[in-house]
């Protein structure tokens, strides 16, 4: 689970198990059961006992933080009265009770003000990925795209589709841009290069500068090459679509370009970074070896 909330304008988006809340609500019950069995034994004004201190520490201490995770700060500094006035030796049963109280009316008021969105295991899973979802090598040699990485994938768990295909483009300009650099294609800072097609189609020159005949593109680099760039071109028509505020993509749409974008940087992190390293030479020297791992 996680829950919405939003600190200076901004939103931040925070996972949390509802076992928290669960656990929360069965060690209070606990405190609860304390007060009720001090009840037939101790007047309101009494202190209360050091072994019961203790439970209470124990208990209320580790609450702040999920207190806190739950957007419930003003019920997550009411736990902590009871451990101040535990060192001044002054906490009573009566204290305690209002104490509990009020921890109790914070809790439910500012719960009103917190969306919980749920995620099965596998989602959560994905969510909170221990992996970089595109693959190790393409987190370690594209370290700018690490961000929008992970955005689509946490978009795409949390159902915003649309959202994350636009996060999974951004990943894919990355290539694209390294791909360019690769081939020192030309002028990529002017503002006609900032269009995809331009880009591509002074790649695929390149690309048919180096290896004319198709036969030439059936291996190595030749063939890696071709392969990025048809499978780029394939995934443009719906990349500007996206741009355009009436085009919306299903959660099955979503996961499909995910994937095809995932393949295209990993195919191309075998062979480059994002700096397009290493490069291939202006000019081709005849019997010269590629730079690269296929000839």
């Amino acid at each position: 689970m996680m829950h919405l909330n939003r600190i200076g304008g901004f939103r931040r988006m925070e996972a949390i198990s509802p076992l928290v809340m669960y656990v929360i609500g069965i060690e209070y019950q606990k405190i609860y059961g304390i007060l009720t069995a001090a009840e037939a034994k101790y007047a309101p004004s009494e202190k209360v006992t050091h072994d019961e201190c203790v439970q209470i520490i124990n208990i209320m201490s580790p609450s702040y933080d999920q207190l806190i995770k739950l957007n419930c700060p003003a019920a997550a500094e009411s736990s902590t009265k009871p451990a101040r006035l535990m060192e001044t030796e002054s906490l009573t049963y009566g204290a305690l009770t209002e104490i509990v109280k009020e921890i109790d009316g914070r809790i439910r008021d500012e719960l009103k003000h917190t969306s919980a969105f749920g995620l099965t295991h596998a989602e959560a899973a994905l969510f909170n990925a221990q992996k970089p979802l595109m693959g190790e090598l393409v987190a370690r040699r594209f370290e700018s795209a690490s961000f929008d990485i992970d955005e689509a994938g946490k978009c795409h768990d949390l159902g915003r589709s649309t959202a994350a295909v636009f996060h999974a483009f951004r990943v894919l300009e990355i290539g694209i841009k390294a791909l360019a650099q690769c081939f020192q294609v030309k002028d990529l800072e002017q503002p006609k290069m900032k269009n995809w097609g331009a880009v591509l189609t002074a790649i695929e020159a390149a690309i048919k500068a180096r290896w004319p005949k198709e036969t030439d593109r059936d291996a190595g680099d030749g063939s890696l090459f071709w392969e990025v760039y048809t499978s780029m071109t394939a995934i443009k028509t719906p990349r500007n679509g996206t741009m355009h505020p009436a085009r919306k993509y299903t959660e099955q749409e979503a996961d499909l370009i995910l994937r095809l974008v995932g393949n295209i940087m990993g195919r191309l992190a075998e062979r480059l970074d994002e700096n397009g390293e290493p490069r291939f030479p202006k000019r081709r020297v005849r019997g010269a070896a590629s730079p690269g791992k296929r000839g």
